[in-house]
């Protein structure tokens, strides 16, 4: 099992399938933002919502699975099959709703793999882990590979400039010239996907420990990453074109393993993610708004405090809302708690409870435009059958959540 921190809660989260199985503020450097009062289901307000089931549905039905769309297709890559080990299936949703047959495939079977799509229509992956949860065979993949979704037999391998392992990466980003980015070790590496070779890397200050990555402007990108010493966040803005890194004067006072890196209007950016204490393993949801205009943390979005955690979390964008679903603790139930960090006139969030939440763990989120979102996938409990060696079941369906714009009281 990998042990890389920048992969503890992915690590965490694989695991538990496994044992299953069986107000506005500024931070400086050296000042915590004020903690707001700790959210309950029971005071945070309601928000109408219902689903809606597409027409459609996977032909391999998987979890963890890299999710993107392109155009009016939607693909995804890899994941956890109905055998809870890596595949390297790789699924296209046609413009007209209907999941054309897998025909094509990755090089590596992948879990959890990030993926951002190319111009030409092309998809660079990176990273995830192979091998099986059941056996206990997960293995870091440091490589990546470019394919056609479209087209068996295009995927090209794409390992690490001069050898070198990078245990530790963020996920890739599309930068406006056509080059991908990525961070890895104590720089930001860059991918040419049409000369298929790696550009000069941008150095940053110290190691990017738990590094995230997203993009804010045409060739510019949000770097975060621990420091080994304070165990804080530190905020990096690089841009691309110059190779010129700016250190924030601001950063965040813990450590958010795994944390995605949502874009927002604005050169705004959503962290999410789970907490760590003094270095101790991941606990409750944490959020930080950020502004990438002055360089300031604005504000911790609301989420709901479980002391003993989300047993799994998952965030998504449409327009300039934010989904987040998450699992109550570790019961072994379908309950899946649903939250909408919705934007206001002001640029600020509020946190809704959404009374209809979608039934069954470890779905794929993607939002549109529309304000609307889509999920994937997932899996859900059953009863237990003689000689089965699991009591889940993976779906293949596909479901689009509405939500409406008003409270509604208990």
């Amino acid at each position: 099992m990998p042990t890389d921190r920048r992969r503890t809660r992915a690590a965490a989260c694989l695991l538990v399938i496994g044992s299953l199985l069986a107000s506005p503020i500024t931070a400086a450097a050296d000042q915590e933002p004020a903690t707001p009062p700790q959210q309950t289901n029971q005071n945070l307000p309601r928000m109408l919502s219902r689903l809606k089931t597409l027409p459609g549905t996977l032909e391999f039905p998987v979890i963890d699975a890299a999710l993107l769309r392109i155009g009016k297709r939607v693909v995804l890559l890899g994941g956890m099959d109905n055998a809870f080990q890596a595949t390297p299936a790789v699924q296209l949703r046609q413009e007209n709703g209907i999941w054309r047959p897998v025909g094509v495939q990755m090089l590596r079977a992948r879990i959890r793999p990030r993926a951002t799509a190319l111009p030409d229509g092309r998809v660079f992956v990176w990273g995830g882990d192979s091998g099986s949860v059941l056996e206990e065979t997960l293995e870091p993949e440091r490589n990546g590979e470019v394919l056609d979704p479209r087209v068996a037999g295009s995927a090209r391998l794409i390992t690490p400039p001069d050898e070198a392992e990078w245990p530790m990466s963020s996920g890739p980003c599309l930068l406006g010239d056509g080059t991908v980015a990525l961070a890895a070790g104590s720089a930001v590496q860059r991918f040419d996907p049409v000369a298929m070779e790696w550009l000069d890397p941008i150095p940053v200050p110290g190691t990017a420990t738990d590094p995230g990555l997203c993009l804010i402007a045409e060739c510019r990108v949000l770097l975060t990453a621990t420091d080994p010493e304070t165990k804080a966040t530190r905020l990096h803005d690089v841009d691309c074109t110059t190779g010129v890194v700016t250190t924030w004067p601001a950063s965040l006072p813990r450590t958010i393993p795994g944390a995605q890196l949502l874009p927002l209007p604005d050169e705004r950016v959503l962290v999410i993610g789970w907490r760590t204490d003094e270095g101790g393993p991941p606990c409750s949801a944490d959020s930080y708004l950020i502004a990438c205009t002055d360089r300031t943390v604005q504000e911790r979005p609301g989420l709901p405090h479980d002391p003993d955690g989300p047993e799994w979390l998952h965030a998504a964008t449409s327009n300039q809302d934010v989904l987040v679903l998450m699992s109550p603790g570790f019961a072994r139930t379908d309950e899946v708690q649903g939250y909408l960090l919705k934007s206001r006139q002001d640029g600020s969030l509020r946190t809704w409870r959404l009374i209809s939440p979608p039934l069954g763990r470890f779905q794929m989120i993607l939002g549109d435009e529309e304000r609307r979102f889509e999920l994937f996938g997932g899996y859900r409990y059953q009863p237990r059958a003689p000689r089965r060696r699991v009591d889940r079941i993976l779906q293949n369906a596909t479901s689009a959540l509405e939500y409406g714009t008003g409270p509604v009281g208990d």
